[in-house]
């Protein structure tokens, strides 16, 4: 499955000049929030293209993704801080246990194949203290849950799970939750920040 994803984002990234625009409000409120906390060390779990990359002002950002054309679309990307880019499983990282101070998950438990293994990376690879901060689409309670529902027998066709229920993600006991920003107006996209 593994190779079966690297490879579907190898064939999907010309589109995603498009999706960065659909995302930039959410990835640009998230940026600010890293922005603001004090210099450490940050993992971002399936960075895809980079997008996020050009937004960081301070932090040494390390990078992973599976597609090896995401990453080098990534490569290119100008930024005012240090980056590492890595080919890697963010289910499955090759990193020394207590490595960072802070994780990203932007727009990526929903599509990897496992997301409570990839909460257990997070937890592992964050120092004590450490922050895990989410930004993802989860089904809300309104009648936007019911376009989740119609569209969920047919999301796997793009490797993507429509229907999506923070609650349903066990693995987010392992932290304590600091705060949760909803979108406007619906909430259908949230950031979640956690403390390890």
């Amino acid at each position: 499955m593994k190779n079966n994803s690297g490879n579907f984002y190898n064939y999907m990234y010309p589109l995603y000049p498009i999706v960065d625009r659909f995302f930039k409000k959410q990835k640009k409120q998230l940026a600010n929030i890293i922005n603001n906390l004090p210099s450490g060390n940050v993992l971002e779990i399936g960075v895809g293209n980079g997008s996020m990359l050009p937004l960081y002002q301070k932090h040494i950002v390390t990078g992973v993704d599976l597609s090896t054309k995401m990453l080098a679309r990534a490569k290119r990307r100008e930024t005012q801080v240090r980056v590492h880019l890595f080919m890697a499983d963010g289910e499955d990282m090759k990193f020394q246990k207590e490595s960072f101070d802070y994780v990203i998950i932007n727009h990526v438990l929903s599509v990897t194949t496992h997301p409570e293994t990839m909460l257990q990376e997070a937890f592992r690879v964050l120092k004590p203290d450490g922050q895990l901060f989410i930004l993802n689409h989860f089904t809300p309670g309104n009648a936007l849950r019911f376009i989740n529902i119609i569209f969920h027998p047919f999301a796997h066709l793009i490797q993507f799970r429509s229907y999506f229920l923070i609650n349903d993600l066990k693995s987010l006991d392992l932290f304590r939750l600091q705060y949760m920003i909803p979108s406007k107006p619906f909430g259908y996209y949230k950031i979640l920040a956690f403390r390890k």
